[in-house]
């Protein structure tokens, strides 16, 4: 779904996860604003430095500026997701037909572009887009997953001998992917819930309801909102210990800003997209 007109992004501090306060919204940071484009998919760097914005052109923007560092012309082809490495180095753009392109950023130039081709394609009337990617922690490897109606495949890359590490058959479409800081887990994670994965296995170690799923700065824990889809609306942040599944957290409720809602890593802000 396009974000029409305009990204706001507003950070909502909640304090330490020890001793939680009320929410309460900083100014609103308005980074695109345009009567005759729109956002099909938009990625912010792990140091929150840069912010990516997708659609037939990819821009990479200056967090603290807001000006526009980098343009890439897709050609008539739309941007389904977007992903940095670590580095800010690499741009991962999902596209359609199961394709994803690799782009050099230091470089302004297109290192390849490959198929994440899958048998599915025979039978569901073609490859399907790749809606969610993300760069493991070593800048080297990387995730992706296509989105078919009745199932999705989720695999991990070696970017650079191009070969795939892994597949997992996955039933439940997702919007993002991120991995732990220590790669050992990867993050599956939609608008309705999140799955934590392990990356050597394939198994579901963790598999819970709510919004903005982010896994804590250590990889051992699981921030997660279980909110109302309006604006208004009540909405709970738990933390779940991925080891045991187990809730060691929840939160005072707070009023929801709608359905575009993630936890920073550190467990002490709140990121909130406003859809208008």
């Amino acid at each position: 779904m396009a974000i029409q007109n305009r990204l706001i992004l507003s950070v909502l501090i909640l304090g330490l996860f020890v001793e939680f306060s009320r929410a309460q919204i900083y100014p609103e940071k308005e980074y695109f604003n345009s009567e005759d484009q729109s956002i099909d998919t938009y990625f912010i760097s792990d140091d929150h430095s840069l912010i990516v914005l997708g659609s037939e052109m990819v821009r990479i923007l200056d967090a603290a500026t807001s000006d526009t560092i980098q343009t890439i012309d897709l050609k008539g082809k739309r941007a389904r997701s977007l992903s940095l490495s670590p580095d800010n180095q690499k741009l991962l753009i999902g596209l359609d037909r199961a394709k994803v392109k690799l782009w050099d950023v230091n470089n302004n130039v297109e290192e390849y572009t490959f198929e994440t081709s899958t048998k599915n394609a025979i039978y569901l009337g073609g490859p399907a887009p790749v809606v969610a990617t993300a760069f493991h922690p070593d800048n080297n490897i990387f995730a992706t997953e296509e989105n078919y109606p009745a199932e999705s495949y989720l695999q991990i890359w070696d970017m650079v001998n191009r070969v795939e590490l892994l597949r997992v058959m996955k039933h439940t479409p997702v919007e993002r992917l991120i991995f732990s800081k220590d790669g050992r887990y990867l993050l599956e994670r939609s608008l309705q819930d999140s799955r934590v994965i392990s990356t050597e296995t394939g198994e579901i170690l963790l598999d819970v309801s709510g919004a903005g799923g982010v896994l804590s700065d250590d990889g051992n824990s699981l921030y997660i909102v279980n909110t109302g889809s309006k604006p208004g609306e009540t909405a709970i942040l738990r933390k779940y210990e991925i080891s045991s599944d187990k809730i060691t957290y929840t939160s005072d409720e707070f009023m929801s800003l709608g359905p575009y809602i993630e936890v920073l890593p550190n467990g002490k802000y709140l990121l909130a997209l406003d859809e208008s």
